[in-house]
């Protein structure tokens, strides 16, 4: 729902599914998902927040900073597993 969200221009809403996909994938069942979705829902949080503009809380933008620093990471580990 997120990306839809994005589309219709409503990043807040956006930001909240994309947290949610986070914290689902970072639990106990998070392991059983596809390892690809753990990436793309940190960029699409990032991103949601990064759409807020000078609206973005400080607190806000320090997550997206974490966000896109965590999705740098995972992108990094999954292509070092590919060239395997």
């Amino acid at each position: 729902r997120g990306d839809a969200y994005m589309e219709l221009t409503q990043p807040r809403l956006a930001a909240g599914d994309y947290l949610k996909s986070i914290e689902l994938l970072d639990g106990p069942d998070g392991i059983k998902a596809d390892p690809e979705e753990k990436p793309a829902s940190r960029l699409g949080h990032a991103r949601a927040i990064r759409s807020l503009g000078m609206t973005a809380t400080k607190e806000e933008a320090k997550s997206a900073s974490k966000d896109y620093e965590t999705y740098f990471r995972l992108v990094s580990r999954l292509d070092d597993d590919n060239e395997k």
